[in-house]
């Protein structure tokens, strides 16, 4: 999905199990870029360390750096202009 984010247009994918339909999700988890936790299925490990919840938000900013936005905060932090599902 398509959505703004620090007045800037990003890439948005609501974290779930569901099948990944965006090339770049795809990318980055076929890169180890992304994975999940082996003890917690409903974690996202980052390569960096940084982890993420199944119903946060991962934002790719123009410049291909990872941003989370948990899903407490979305409404707070993202405009989505596009939403797929």
């Amino acid at each position: 999905m398509q959505a703004k984010f620090k007045g800037k247009l990003v890439d948005v994918w609501k974290i779930s199990h569901r099948p990944v339909y965006e090339n770049w999700v795809k990318q980055a988890f076929e890169k180890s870029i992304l994975s999940w936790n082996e003890r917690n299925q409903n974690v996202l490990n980052f390569e960096s360390g940084d982890l993420a919840l199944v119903g946060d938000f991962l934002v790719r900013e123009q410049s291909g750096e990872f941003q989370v936005v948990s899903k407490e905060r979305v409404s707070q932090k993202l405009d989505i202009l596009e939403f797929n599902m």
